[in-house]
């Protein structure tokens, strides 16, 4: 369902202003809590945003990518059925979920709720300005907040992982350029170099070829996604091709549905080989994402959901043709997502501005 307006009030404008907050600013700053590193934690603020939500439409014509979002949920709830366990199935990995369907579920709603959201793209720039004055003074100290050595001396922000924390500032970063804040555009730039990830800073690459509307912009994306996997499987990074070749095995073990959403943990428990452990030493043995959307997606949820999964990359594409913002966000996640896991709280961030862009008429696209 998309909806529309009812006629405003200041009341109105208060509940949008704090809908975009939970849904985009927020939960970059509690993160420390646990409220999305965890199962039973993560629906927290989103069921207190769609509340504001609810509060604030009524049923009004469908968003464009509507079959294709049921379409993917439906063949979750069906490889669930027949998961290695259920319950992680339905909840998602407790430690870090992905594609549990609660998750998935929770991100689709934030991307219907993304109509309703008000200015959205100051509060990215809001956002993005102070965490990566934190990562930047982190970087600076050698210290995270709590005291701690940082990892590598990568700065973390309000959690642990420099990976999941320099994913929330590529939004940031898009927004800061598209509303001409080229300071917050340069200060998140230099919070993705405090975060050392280098596969961040290709998704922003990507994102900004996008945004700019480069003529070459497809020859890029798909170059650049081409030589992700060619470094992948070339194995200049034995764990993560370790980890394609385990869900692979995986896959081949249950070709149809999978081992079930957010089940990898238990394939690749089953399929591990001498080859991974001797890659990181015997340490992380114990592994709940692929590293990698498209064989996590093959490994947990089989042919069936790849085939689901490509509809719905392929309709959120064609849906943002004519949106360079949506475009710009899709593209970075893609490239994101061939060599890390995002976080529920920083996909929650994309999807409602995706679906903010999806919401506008053609007098407002940009």
């Amino acid at each position: 369902m998309k909806f529309k307006n009812i006629d405003g009030t200041n009341k109105n404008k208060t509940m949008k202003k704090l809908l975009t907050a939970l849904l985009i600013c927020i939960p970059q700053f509690i993160i420390a809590t646990g409220l999305f590193e965890n199962a039973s934690g993560t629906p927290r603020f989103i069921i207190i945003s769609l509340a504001v939500m609810f509060l604030l439409m009524r049923p009004g014509s469908r968003p464009p990518v509507l079959l294709t979002i049921w379409t993917f949920i439906a063949v979750a709830l069906l490889s669930s059925w027949f998961a290695a366990d259920t319950w992680v199935a339905f909840a998602g990995f407790y430690e870090a979920p992905y594609y549990g369907i609660m998750p998935i579920v929770l991100v689709a709603l934030a991307y219907f709720a993304g109509s309703r959201l008000s200015r959205p793209y100051e509060m990215l720039v809001a956002t993005g300005g102070i965490l990566s004055a934190v990562a930047i003074s982190q970087a600076v100290a050698g210290k995270s907040f709590l005291g701690f050595d940082l990892m590598q001396g990568r700065a973390s922000g309000f959690r642990g992982s420099p990976v999941f924390f320099v994913m929330a500032l590529i939004p940031c970063a898009l927004a800061g350029l598209q509303e001409g804040r080229l300071f917050i555009f340069c200060l998140c730039i230099f919070g993705i170099f405090a975060a050392k990830s280098s596969g961040a800073m290709i998704a922003l690459a990507a994102g900004l070829l996008i945004l700019r509307n480069s003529k070459l912009r497809w020859i890029v994306l798909v170059s650049l996604t081409m030589a992700l996997w060619g470094y992948l499987l070339a194995g200049y990074e034995p764990e993560r091709l370790e980890l394609i070749k385990i869900a692979c095995r995986a896959f081949m073990a249950h070709p149809w549905l999978g081992w079930g959403p957010d089940n990898f943990i238990f394939a690749f428990s089953q399929h591990m080989t001498p080859e991974y452990i001797a890659a990181v030493g015997g340490s992380s043995l114990g592994q709940s994402s692929a590293h990698n959307d498209i064989a996590q997606v093959a490994a947990t949820m089989g042919l069936a959901g790849l085939a689901a999964y490509f509809w719905l990359a392929w309709s959120l594409v064609k849906a943002s043709i004519n949106r360079p913002m949506a475009l710009a966000l899709l593209a970075a996640a893609w490239i994101q997502a061939q060599v890390n896991p995002i976080p529920t709280d920083v996909i929650v961030m994309f999807a409602a501005v995706i679906g903010y862009e999806h919401s506008r008429s053609e007098e407002d696209k940009t």
